[in-house]
């Protein structure tokens, strides 16, 4: 291989970045689920999407148990409801 030719690529995880993975959609591009899982994080004690909530707002079920148990862990909050 020619070394003028070679590509010096940083792994994935590892130095800076300049931009998000995944960004967050449009409020008008989400779905009824993804919207009321995002406000349910926006209107707790986290105030905004940030880190793993942006890939879990794929998924909003999954999103809202997750974002309750750490609320439950890091905030002390308890508003668990089974259904």
């Amino acid at each position: 291989m020619n070394h003028s030719t070679q590509t010096h690529t940083t792994p994935q995880g590892f130095g800076p970045s300049t931009t998000p993975r995944l960004s967050i959609p449009e409020r008008d591009a989400m779905t009824t689920a993804q919207r009321a899982a995002a406000d349910a994080i926006i209107n707790g004690p986290r105030k905004a999407i940030f880190g793993p909530f942006v890939p879990l707002l794929q998924t909003p079920a999954l999103m809202e148990r997750i974002g309750k148990t750490g609320e439950a862990l890091r905030f002390g909050v308890s508003s668990f409801s089974v259904q």
